[in-house]
């Protein structure tokens, strides 16, 4: 399975001259390995470029997307602290701040 994310949908949707293509692209090779899927966050970021809900309804219908119900927050917080990102902040030292308005630890990638 591969959620999608907006921005590949978007430029879908407003037939990007620079991104449409390679868009379509990857969503044509991730098709092949599985499921496409979105989650209610993709759909709502999405659909504020359409006019009505039903455009871009119409939108996805002609894709092979799929909408996946959002998970309970009992759910989704367990995931999101085994990330490498909660696993940085919690190794920080005591003087670190660790507040939601401290800049993030960089991912590990990027060091």
């Amino acid at each position: 399975m591969t959620l999608v994310d907006t921005n590949v949908l978007v430029d879908l949707a407003a037939a990007d001259p620079r991104w449409a293509a390679r868009s379509g692209q990857a969503l044509d090779m991730a098709a092949i390995r599985g499921p496409l899927c979105i989650n209610g966050i993709v759909f709502a970021e999405l659909s504020t470029g359409f006019g009505k809900l039903e455009d871009c309804e119409v939108f996805l219908a002609d894709r092979p997307v799929r909408l996946l119900p959002m998970p309970p927050p009992r759910c989704s917080w367990p995931a999101g602290s085994s990330t490498p990102i909660a696993a940085a902040a919690a190794a920080a030292p005591a003087c670190c701040p660790t507040s939601s308005s401290a800049p993030m630890p960089p991912w590990p990638a990027c060091r």
